[in-house]
Order: structure tokens, then C-alpha cells, then sequence
């Protein structure tokens, strides 16, 4: 990687990281030969602030095409890195930015790292910017997910709105998994009726279709769990029977 950025061949590269490892400034670190770490922390924070702004920011780019380069277009751990260094990049390139700050949260997410996701899904909806488009909408569901897992009760209202924008944009797909993903198992008003969930949970099935589907009977179970409170429990066992009959047509152990 120091190769790859430096403007110094691999040899000149060695001798000045053995003298760097003889003044304790860094020690070997796990993964093989030739990988180092700073002794401290604080090492790497003083030499970093030492730079100026602007040679920082043309650093973070030439050490983002490289570590691009090195990871191909797989990134998967290394997404967080070099969304880190597109982020702080000059010149800047929004859309790698946004790119790699996406595949860091969606890594996180499936490595059950719901804080990382968070933070790094909220960096990518802010690159993003306001524009209403599939990528926004999937993003939005992708933040309320890290929300929910995280414990942070705003996940109702960003998979709302990610449902609205769904239900707007015409795309099914994202309007159901939106809808299906606002949920922690159990109903989400005690004593009343989340009339906002109940809107979307019938708009998704509406969308869904009526032939038999895993979703269209989560959607239906979920439903039924809504209306938990609702004065009239005609339409919450209906919803409930239809759920449970279709589960059982369609085989499927875990959905029923």
C-alpha cells in the first residue's frame, strides 16, 4: 500500500520503516510480514494533524484509489476504510464516497454491527441528498433496520417514510420490505392503534398481490398484530386465519 502512494520505491519504504521500528514509533502487527501498527495512538494522531488540510485530503484520495484497487470489487471489511478516506478525499468524488459508505453500513449490518451501520448509512444519506430514488429508498430501509437493531425507537418513522417513498416511486418490492422490516415482533402501540403502520402494512399488501407469497402472509400476520386494539376484532381474525391458511398452502415451517 505505502508502494502504491508513497513517492519512494519498496526498498527506501523498508529502510524507513526499520528505523521508524527501531525508535518505537510503530511494531509489527498481525497478517504477515511488511504490516505495521503506530506504538500509540496518539503517534498516528500527532503525525496526522501535522499535515496541512489540503495534503491530507489529496492523501485520503491517492490512499482510497489504492486500497480501491487492492480490495477489487468485493470490498466487503475494508468498505469502512476506504469510505473513511473517499469521505476526507480532495479532489472529492461523491459518488465513490457514497458508494463505498453504503457497502460499509450494509457490511455492518450483516456482521450484526448495528452502531457502524448506523453511522455509516447516515453518512451515505447525507452524500446521498435529498433526491427521491430507489437507491434513497433501499438506504432509508437499510438505516431503519441498523436502527431497530440498535435499539433506537426512530426506526418506526424511517421505515415509514421509506414506504411512502416506495409507495410514490411505484416499486412494490421496496414498499413491502419496508414494511415487513418495521416491526420488532409485536404490536407497537399498547392500548391503541398504530393507524400509520396499519396505512402502510395495506398499502404493501395491496402491492404484494393476492397470490400466495411468504410476504403477503407476513404482511398479513403483522397486520393482525396491529389491530391487536381495534374495537372491531372481525377484521384482526381475518387477517390472522387468511396469514395462517396461506402459510400452511405455501409449506413454509418459518414463516407459519
Amino acid at each position: 500500500l505505502l508502494a502504491r502512494i508513497a513517492d519512494l520505491d519498496e526498498e527506501r519504504i523498508a529502510d524507513v520503516l526499520d528505523g521508524a521500528e527501531r525508535a518505537a514509533l510503530i511494531v509489527p502487527a498481525g497478517g504477515g510480514p511488511g504490516r505495521f501498527a503506530f506504538h500509540h495512538l496518539l503517534i498516528g494522531h500527532t503525525l496526522y494533524e501535522h499535515l496541512g488540510a489540503a495534503r491530507r485530503a489529496r492523501l485520503h484520495r491517492r490512499v482510497g484509489e489504492a486500497l480501491e484497487e487492492l480490495a477489487g470489487a468485493s470490498p466487503g471489511p475494508r468498505a469502512a476504510e476506504i469510505a473513511r478516506h473517499w469521505v476526507e478525499a480532495s479532489p472529492p468524488d461523491p459518488e465513490r464516497a457514497l458508494r463505498y459508505a453504503e457497502l460499509a453500513g450494509r457490511h455492518a449490518l450483516r456482521e450484526i454491527d448495528p452502531a457502524a451501520a448506523l453511522r455509516w448509512l447516515e453518512q451515505a444519506l447525507e452524500l446521498h441528498g435529498p433526491g427521491e430514488d430507489r437507491r434513497r429508498c433501499s438506504l432509508l430501509i437499510g438505516l431503519g433496520v441498523a436502527q431497530r437493531k440498535h435499539g433506537d425507537a426512530g426506526f418506526r418513522e424511517t421505515l415509514l417514510e421509506a414506504a411512502r417513498l416506495g409507495r410514490r416511486l411505484e416499486e412494490p418490492k421496496l414498499l413491502v420490505r419496508a414494511a415487513i422490516e418495521n416491526t420488532r415482533g409485536f404490536v407497537s402501540d399498547a392500548g391503541e392503534v398504530d393507524t400509520e403502520r396499519v396505512a402502510m402494512l395495506e398499502a404493501a399488501l395491496e402491492a404484494v398481490g393476492g397470490e400466495d407469497s411468504r410476504e403477503r402472509a407476513v404482511l398479513l400476520g403483522m397486520l393482525a398484530s396491529e389491530l391487536t386494539f381495534a374495537p372491531d376484532r372481525g377484521p384482526r381474525v381475518a387477517a390472522a386465519d387468511e396469514a395462517l391458511a396461506l402459510a400452511r398452502r405455501l409449506g413454509d415451517p418459518r414463516t407459519l
